[in-house]
């Protein structure tokens, strides 16, 4: 992935984060059309990520980089669908990679969008 893709790829996320039209529950976003699809989609990018991630038979070294693009991809559709904690796992992931190829900067990057997810979150729920 170039630059100029994990940049829009990031600018694509923080959208995502920031929007107000993501839903703010599960359920919501059963209800909408496309949902299966669009996790079905998650879910691939997912698996995608995992097998690039470990090395097989033809391809001794994983590839890190490209794992950590997919999961983030998967990270954005589990975050337009309302699966919250599933995204932040997932950026979770794409960080691990991202640091283990020492790509500090796509690291750092998703390390930016868990922590807006988090803030997003804590000023959701009352303070006790």
């Amino acid at each position: 992935m170039h630059s100029e893709e994990a940049a829009s790829l990031a600018t694509t996320v923080t959208m995502a984060v920031t929007a107000d039209a993501a839903p703010a529950t599960v359920s919501e976003a059963s209800s909408s059309t496309g949902t299966s699809d669009s996790v079905e989609k998650a879910r691939g990018h997912l698996e995608r990520a995992e097998k690039k991630s470990k090395p097989s038979m033809r391809r001794w070294k994983p590839k890190m980089k490209v794992a950590g693009d997919e999961y983030c991809k998967a990270a954005i559709l589990f975050y337009k669908n309302g699966d919250v904690e599933e995204a932040k796992e997932m950026l979770e992931k794409a960080c691990e990679c991202y640091s283990k190829k020492r790509a500090w900067h796509s690291a750092a990057k998703t390390l930016e969008q868990v922590t807006a997810i988090y803030q997003k979150q804590v000023r959701t729920f009352p303070v006790l």
